[in-house]
């Protein structure tokens, strides 16, 4: 047996990307392309919780892998304090942010969280 991967295409999502959303979308890509779930070997994700919970939904927790490339960055980026930012005692909140910006920031990060990759 060959193993393919491919990209099935890339959708601009306007509603949030909590996990239901994602799977939908997932399944709907599949039905447009006809791949049935049985078909699928595996589904590549990064660390998003959102997408790792619709990937699991969609194909089953034995079909998830996470992306070793991701988990690399993630781990040398952490390791060299890159993108660390001082939090003041008071609030736990970066000094230059308010909990408005926070959460803005939250769902800037689990939109961009949202990579997925079929087997």
């Amino acid at each position: 047996m060959e193993i393919k991967s491919v990209s099935l295409g890339a959708r601009l999502i306007t509603e949030r990307t909590k996990a239901e959303n994602l799977t939908k979308l997932i399944l709907e890509m599949c039905k447009e392309w006809k791949i049935k779930r049985e078909q699928v070997k595996g589904i590549i994700t990064d660390y998003g919780s959102n997408i790792v919970a619709a990937a699991k939904a969609a194909f089953g927790e034995d079909k998830h892998y996470f992306c070793f490339a991701h988990g690399l960055n993630i781990a040398v980026t952490n390791a060299i304090g890159l993108y660390k930012k001082k939090k003041t005692e008071e609030s736990g909140l970066p000094e230059d942010m308010d909990e408005d910006e926070e959460m803005a920031e939250f769902e800037r990060e689990e939109e961009a969280d949202a990579t997925v990759r079929l087997l």
